[in-house]
């Protein structure tokens, strides 16, 4: 992070010598244990009375080797600490739990009952008795290593980073490989800090793209600064992962495991106390996987605001945002973010018939004990339920947390001496179709969020290249190309060795048809970076656009010499060959595709065409029922099926009456709007006999493709519409003047 926060340190969250990493692993409410009634007028013991307490709620960080840097295993340990526990657990900041009881029923609470603070607390007055050793209980044993059992894969730091003896947090991302050779589905991940004393907590995301590892290059020390990662790293789908002391690691619930790919970076962000001293620090992953693959798809999302802006002063700075939910949903764990302004924060769901449903409340925000909060049962909450949030923040000096004194302005961003308020929530969608629902409209608001986020973190570090790129990115999202282009142009402007933004730039002059200034920038990104793959796949693809056939097939082959497993090369290559009609190469880079991404719908339809053309139809329709199932919102596979099962002389495939029902299907998918499937459409109504309908649909192709300025396919409908009116579709085949 270039601006570093003042950091809080453990030592102004002493109590008397006792710090603040008193943390439990809690039982649930129903579990909770009361202190025996003989407590209420027998004088406790440690052995009778505070070691079962100690050992259930404190021990799992205060022992050897865990975060908190004290043990309380022993009489002595706690004895010489008593008063500390008694006052810190009498106002309840340990154990730490801070959602409200009455908001929200979760798993593993950590909240001690009345009966157990009052035996602490009657301890400490009443002579400290250690007690009758027979009534000590055994020390829990705790699992040794890590805690899911022994990984399936573990991934680690090629080398440590050294922590420096600073006087502020450090907030610094790692970027570790992921070595597999095909995609795996996983159930589980724990993240191991290395140092955990020295670790305020860790966020977890994947980076499918080579982003991250540019970051790091440029950085002559292990990893990068900030935790906003590369801007293209993500969450893995469907949930948060990360580490805090303290928190149990847990894998997914059957059926709802994630899919993770090859090539893959795992990309760790720490938040890191610095403690007097350099200090050593190597982070380790374990992997579990399952052979499964998922029944069940959670998804993530946030409301909240990035456009927060606090002046110095300001005690009661409020934000709140809402969001109404497009499908339904249960709703499984809750995230209540926020950094050291924060006070209060609310979140609640209002059902369509005006019930309100709480979701958690906290009055007393502490951004060191921040968790994520899984429910005991899930909460139901039906499509057309508005979700809401609310927060309160306090940049006065009444703000004992406040790291800065006096106060100054504090805007988003992701370091600590900026601010965030983000209430994250993982649901369940009913089916995958009402998945893609709440991504779709979900998308619209998160590219609104990022934007206002980006643009304010621009107002106070208008120089950061980096941040112009991510910005630049989500216009992109949100289809604001220019303004797209505006801060891409800034980020190489400010880092002139960025390869990335150079390409990122490209895209935007491919996209909007000047290929000339697109190719420039492909070439500056290879320079920059020889080994950039995608950046020779997209200047073949720009070559191709102008026509020159042989120079693009050049860069797909650089592309994959760079980069052997690279699908979409694969793809591109396989297309370019079609064109040359080198189809037995064609269809080896399209199996090539396939092999190493099975599911890629798209190599399954390119497949299928050159195998139409090679006059293998029953191999043809295999490949594109197959891109139907992987992609069945797709138009483009029941299109091709459509014509080749109109079209085919052959009477094994010749089946027009299947011809119209896939036509049909493809025209609705695109809304009717795609003039090249209404062709389709209406050849297969031709060969179908159903001459008016045919008719019909050539008219509306012959008018798409003149609004759309694609001169060729006007002509060809408007010969193909006279040639329906001369051949009966069921006895003659189509003749070659038909054909696309």
């Amino acid at each position: 992070m270039r601006s570093p926060s003042f950091m809080i340190s453990r030592s102004l969250l002493l109590l008397a010598g006792l710090t603040a990493w008193l943390v439990p692993i809690g039982c649930t409410d129903d579990d909770m244990p009361s202190a025996n009634n003989s407590s209420m007028v027998v004088q406790p013991t440690f052995n009778k009375d505070i070691a079962p307490i100690i050992f259930e709620h404190c021990a799992a960080c205060h022992r050897p080797g865990e975060s908190a840097p004290f043990s309380l295993l022993t009489y002595r340990d706690a004895s010489k600490r008593a008063e500390q526990i008694a006052k810190v657990t009498a106002d309840r900041y340990m154990p730490p739990w801070l959602p409200r009881p009455e908001h929200g029923h979760f798993r593993g609470v950590r909240r001690l009952s009345d009966e157990q603070i009052d035996a602490i607390g009657r301890w400490q007055t009443q002579g400290r008795q250690e007690g009758d050793p027979a009534d000590l209980p055994p020390v829990p044993q705790w699992p040794q290593g890590w805690q899911l059992g022994q990984p399936d894969l573990i991934v680690t730091m090629d080398e440590p980073y050294t922590l420096p003896a600073s006087a502020r947090d450090v907030f610094r991302t790692f970027v570790i490989p992921i070595p597999i050779e095909s995609a795996r589905y996983v159930k589980g991940l724990e993240l191991r800090p290395g140092n955990p004393r020295i670790v305020h907590h860790a966020v977890v995301e994947i980076d499918q793209t080579p982003s991250s590892r540019y970051l790091d290059k440029r950085d002559p020390q292990p990893g990068f600064d900030g935790m906003a990662g590369s801007g293209e790293s993500q969450s893995p789908p469907g949930f948060l992962v990360g580490w805090l002391p303290g928190k149990t690691p847990r894998l997914a619930p059957p059926g709802m495991a994630w899919r993770l790919e090859k090539k893959t970076d795992l990309i760790v962000s720490l938040h890191m106390l610095p403690s007097g001293k350099p200090e050593q620090i190597q982070v380790s992953a374990g992997f579990f996987f399952t052979d499964e693959p998922p029944t069940r798809f959670p998804f993530v999302f946030k409301i909240g605001s990035e456009s927060i802006d606090i002046s110095p002063g300001q005690d009661n700075y409020r934000i709140s945002d809402h969001y109404v939910l497009p499908v339904d949903v249960q709703v499984l764990s809750i995230y209540p973010h926020a950094h050291y302004l924060g006070k209060q924060m609310t979140g609640l769901a209002t059902l369509p018939d005006g019930t309100k449903k709480p979701l958690i409340q906290i009055d007393d925000w502490d951004f060191n004990w921040q968790d994520q909060y899984y429910y005991r049962e899930p909460i139901f909450l039906p499509k057309g339920t508005t979700i809401a949030m609310q927060y309160r923040y306090d940049n006065s000096e009444r703000n004992l947390r406040n790291p800065s004194n006096p106060p100054h302005r504090v805007t988003y961003g992701p370091g600590s001496s900026d601010e965030m308020g983000d209430l994250w929530l993982q649901v369940l969608p009913r089916t995958p179709q009402e998945l893609a629902v709440l991504k779709s409209d979900y998308a619209r608001k998160l590219s609104h969020l990022r934007i206002g986020g980006f643009k304010k973190m621009l107002e106070v570090r208008p120089n950061d290249w980096h941040t112009h790129n991510t910005l630049a990115l989500w216009y992109i999202q949100a289809g604001r190309i220019e303004e797209a282009k505006q801060h891409f142009q800034a980020s190489i402007r400010l880092a002139d060795d960025y390869a990335i933004g150079r390409y990122n730039l490209g895209n935007i002059f491919q996209l909007q048809n000047q290929m000339d200034k697109a190719i420039d920038l492909y070439e500056q990104a290879i320079a920059i970076d020889p080994g950039y793959a995608e950046a020779y796949n997209n200047l073949g693809l720009a070559l191709q656009a102008q026509g020159k056939r042989a120079a693009a097939t050049e860069q797909f082959y650089a592309a994959l010499r760079a980069r052997p497993d690279f699908v979409d090369a694969h793809c591109n290559l396989g297309n370019a060959l079609t064109t040359e009609g080198q189809y037995a190469k064609a269809i080896d880079h399209f199996e090539q595709a396939i092999r190493i991404k099975p599911n890629f719908a798209l190599a399954h339809q390119q497949l299928g065409e050159v195998l139409s053309i090679t006059s293998h139809p029953q191999a043809a329709l295999a490949r594109f029922n197959k891109a139907m199932q992987l992609q069945p919102d797709w138009w483009a596979p029941y299109e091709a099926a459509a014509w080749l099962l109109a079209t085919y002389p052959e009477q094994t495939t010749h089946r027009p009456q299947q011809a119209v029902r896939l036509a049909q299907h493809a025209s609705k998918l695109t809304s009717h709007r795609d003039a090249a499937v209404q062709a389709t459409l209406a050849t297969a109504y031709a060969m179908a006999g159903k001459y008016d309908l045919a008719a019909l649909a050539a008219d509306e192709a012959i008018a798409l493709a003149r609004t759309s300025g694609n001169k060729s396919l006007e002509q060809k409908v408007q010969e193909r519409l006279k040639i329906y009116h001369q051949y009966n579709a069921g006895r003659q085949p189509v003749p070659e003047a038909a054909q696309p």
